[in-house]
């Protein structure tokens, strides 16, 4: 499930927000995303913020004089989150490219019109579905996670178990890294010559091997990763590799 955070200091604006999203959801079928928390204090939002997983946040850029900034609201929640969406929703017709540039700001939507902000709002909640949960798409490029859980083998760099939880794995992808239920047992890639398991922990992305490193036993990968490898297992990754030529 994706979650969705409001934030919002305004009453009426609040309650949109709230019914366009939640409207937006069931009317599109995305039924891996909910709306979790609507509030208008921003303190609220860190507490209850998802600190790992990719999630989407709409917030305001100015909540009065005894609150802090939307801005300020975003750079904690990055510092926080890397895979976090952001969208800034001001009043103000000025350009926020250098807070997308700091604080990683996907983007910000003009307050007053509410069909264009809602055709905005539409658009990152698909893009979202889209980038992670592709449901709809089956491919043999697709890894799937059971039944419900469907990824574009191009954007996974390699997959490994969650080091301090049970039944937790970490997808790392190009954009960071998103932590779901399962295990690598569950992972379902049948007639794929895309991914590899090293051992009891990791399964990669043979297509963003960037070496094997045969002196410390490991797999460097194209996003820097250096990835644990037995022996037995590197003799079969390299045979894997060649195939590919073959």
């Amino acid at each position: 499930m994706i979650p969705v955070y409001i934030c919002e200091d305004d009453a009426q604006q609040l309650k949109f927000l709230k019914s366009l999203v939640v409207e937006i959801i069931n009317d599109e079928g995305l039924d891996d995303i909910k709306l979790v928390y609507a509030t208008k204090y921003p303190t609220e939002i860190l507490e209850k913020m998802d600190t790992d997983e990719i999630s989407l946040y709409l917030l305001d850029i100015d909540f009065g004089e005894n609150e802090m900034s939307g801005l300020d609201l975003a750079s904690k929640i990055r510092s926080h989150n890397i895979n976090a969406w952001i969208v800034m929703i001001t009043a103000y017709n000025f350009a926020l490219n250098t807070y997308k540039m700091k604080i990683g700001v996907k983007d910000y939507i003009l307050k007053g019109n509410p069909e264009s902000m809602a055709i905005r709002i539409k658009e990152y909640l698909k893009d979202l579905h889209n980038s992670v949960r592709l449901v709809a798409i089956s491919s043999d490029n697709d890894l799937r996670i059971g039944d419900f859980f469907k990824m574009k083998a191009e954007e996974i760099y390699y997959i490994s178990v969650a080091p301090s939880e049970k039944r937790k794995i970490e997808i790392y992808i190009k954009n960071g890294f998103s932590t779901i239920s399962g295990t690598l047992k569950d992972l379902i890639y049948p007639n794929n010559a895309t991914f590899f398991q090293c051992g009891r922990s990791y399964v990669i992305n043979i297509n963003y091997v960037r070496k094997i490193d045969q002196v410390n036993k490991c797999v460097v990968m194209d996003n820097g990763a250096n990835i644990p490898i037995s022996k037995k297992h590197i003799r079969a990754l390299e045979m894997k590799l060649l195939s590919q030529f073959y």
